[in-house]
């Protein structure tokens, strides 16, 4: 608890200071706790220091650990949400901030509707071209914004990105201030004020900030490295489409990973793909050339850097 609390010091003294040289007023910034794959009591010791917002990335972890938690928090979804999964999505959560095409978001407006209910969303933007990574290429984002404000049960309420992994936040600048300058056009399309940016996580949400982030996603700057086991009883029944590897492979990939682990060690690989839990990287080798090129026209392979939150 004391190292919670002091992460989150150190976290609330970072905004501060990236809000003094924007020269913003520190409460326009939101701090989303990420709690993916982190325990519920982690989840009831963080809000026990005044947060009550959190946002998890999968919806059947969520459907698990919400019911486990104090009942006044308020959750987000930040993680890519199939359109078979929205009608728990929208029972569970309070914002979806992932939203990447104009036939999630008509999944999205009918499950609200059948549920009474009004849904705040994000709209995702990939700006790094990267094929592997979910989100709306700007020009489709701009042609689709119409259509998607015409549906009666959604709120669109301002745009999400994840920016490239880098060990130099300043590189990553460029994205944020792309992601402002695509909110003003859609301001302009809509003649109307969208009120969020989410954008920045542990390692470049100073940036962010100083770009206007609204929102900003910490799971490691503030939580600590996340738990290597899965935390919640959703995490072993997630199905494939859901389990990724960390470094962006299907889960199919994995389990014939860990079976040739097996057949040449005689020992199952741990949680991260080493056996007994040290460090295997054999099992997670960049492929060659022409199987990534496969790999990034593959839907379920595209998910941001793990342990970037």
């Amino acid at each position: 608890m004391m190292a919670l609390a002091a992460n989150l010091t150190a976290i609330q003294m970072r905004i501060e200071a990236a809000c003094a040289r924007a020269n913003r007023d520190p409460a326009a910034v939101t701090l989303l706790p990420v709690s993916k794959s982190q325990p519920p009591d982690a989840v009831r010791a963080i809000a026990g220091l005044g947060l009550n917002l959190f946002g998890e990335s999968k919806v059947q972890e969520a459907k698990a650990k919400i019911p486990l938690c104090p009942g006044h928090l308020r959750w987000h979804m930040i993680g890519h949400l199939q359109t078979n999964k929205c009608r728990d999505a929208v029972e569970l959560f309070d914002m979806i901030q992932s939203v990447d095409s104009l036939h999630l978001a008509q999944e999205i407006n009918k499950r609200a509707e059948q549920s009474a209910k009004r849904m705040p969303l994000l709209l995702e933007v990939n700006l790094t071209a990267e094929a592997r990574k979910f989100g709306y290429q700007p020009e489709r984002l701009l042609s689709e914004l119409q259509p998607i404000n015409t549906l009666k049960r959604i709120e669109i309420q301002g745009l999400m990105t994840i920016a490239p992994w880098t060990l130099e936040p300043e590189k990553v600048r460029p994205f944020f201030r792309r992601l402002r300058e695509l909110k003003e056009q859609c301001e302009q399309i809509l003649g109307a004020p969208l009120p969020h940016l989410s954008m920045g996580m542990s390692g470049d949400f100073e940036v962010a900030i100083e770009e206007r982030a609204t929102m900003i996603r910490i799971g490691t700057a503030l939580f600590g490295r996340r738990p290597q086991a899965n935390t919640t009883k959703a995490a072993e029944k997630t199905d494939d489409r859901d389990v990724q590897a960390g470094d962006g492979r299907s889960a199919e990939v994995l389990r014939e990973a860990h079976r040739l682990h097996r057949q040449n060690t005689g020992r199952m690989p741990g949680v991260d793909g080493s056996a007994d839990g040290e460090s295997d990287k054999s099992l997670f080798e960049p492929r060659p050339a022409s199987a990534s090129r496969h790999r990034a026209r593959s839907s379920t392979d595209r998910h941001p850097q793990p342990d970037r939150l």
